[in-house]
């Protein structure tokens, strides 16, 4: 997608323009980083281009085996990044696409819809990668709390580890609370995504239906996720109460973000990423 103009995106795909109650998602106005086609934003405007590539950075010369995991958690967060840009980008070629059918708006009630596949393969690949997020992070906690630890009995899963967190560990409770809720808040409900993709059904209604209706007077895009995940059957899957595809995945990648720069900067781990093995 070419953006010649200097363009902001809002949820739905709308360009330039908000409507009432959208918020702004990607913008060209920033600096865009590592070949992008935009700048995504988090809701307080800042970019989360430039904040990932802030993730876990070594300001002196290093091995890089000493920092596998910090660098994976960053490749994760930027291929994570890299779904949404690529799905704004879906959301702003339909716009523009019924922008050239319906120029002249006839009812201000007046909907749409198209079918476009590369929705659907966007939002399968950002839910994994966003997925992967947590297992980094739970390695990298592993690593810095139980190094004398052989890396066979390392937990298998972000659930497992909280279990064994919960159960006492040498970690703040402050600390703790940050990953429970953030589970709580984010995680379960995509792993329930991720695990209904990889062993069950994918998350659209079998058309790959993108919506359109009008909000103040501009076309607007709308891609239903299941509200049910767990249930993993697309028969029973309920896409009338699901979230907006594009403002799930950047609402979620938003929160994994920061999420990821209060791990990163916390007690050990913090202290070996300032202070650790150089060369």
């Amino acid at each position: 997608m070419d953006y010649t103009d200097p363009t902001t995106v809002y949820e739905g795909g709308t360009r330039n323009i908000a409507p009432l109650g959208s918020r702004a998602i990607a913008t060209t106005t920033l600096p865009i980083y590592s070949g992008f086609s935009l700048t995504i934003v988090d809701t307080n405007g800042t970019s989360l281009n430039e904040r990932i590539a802030g993730v876990a950075f070594i300001d002196r010369a290093h091995r890089i085996d000493d920092y596998y995991e910090e660098s994976d958690l960053h490749t994760c967060l930027l291929g994570m990044l890299y779904h949404v840009n690529n799905l704004v980008d879906q959301y702003v070629w339909a716009c523009r696409y019924f922008d050239e059918l319906h120029p002249r708006l006839r009812l201000p009630d007046d909907q749409g819809n198209t079918s476009n596949p590369r929705v659907s393969f966007e939002v399968a690949a950002f839910i994994s990668a966003a997925r992967r997020v947590y297992e980094v992070i739970r390695k990298i906690i592993w690593k810095n709390y139980y190094p004398a630890k052989k890396s066979a009995s390392r937990w298998r899963s972000f659930e497992s580890m909280m279990s064994a967190l919960a159960a006492g560990a040498d970690i703040s409770p402050d600390f703790i609370d940050v990953l429970t809720q953030s589970w709580a808040e984010h995680g379960s409900r995509l792993k329930a995504y991720r695990d209904s993709v990889a062993h069950a059904d994918p998350l659209d209604n079998g058309g790959h239906t993108c919506w359109m209706n009008q909000v103040d007077g501009r076309w607007r895009m709308t891609y239903r996720l299941p509200a049910n995940p767990e249930s993993k059957s697309r028969r029973q899957f309920d896409f009338r109460a699901g979230p907006d595809a594009l403002t799930y995945c950047w609402q979620t990648a938003c929160h994994l973000v920061t999420l990821s720069e209060f791990v990163i900067g916390y007690g050990r781990i913090g202290e070996f990423i300032a202070d650790g093995p150089g060369v």
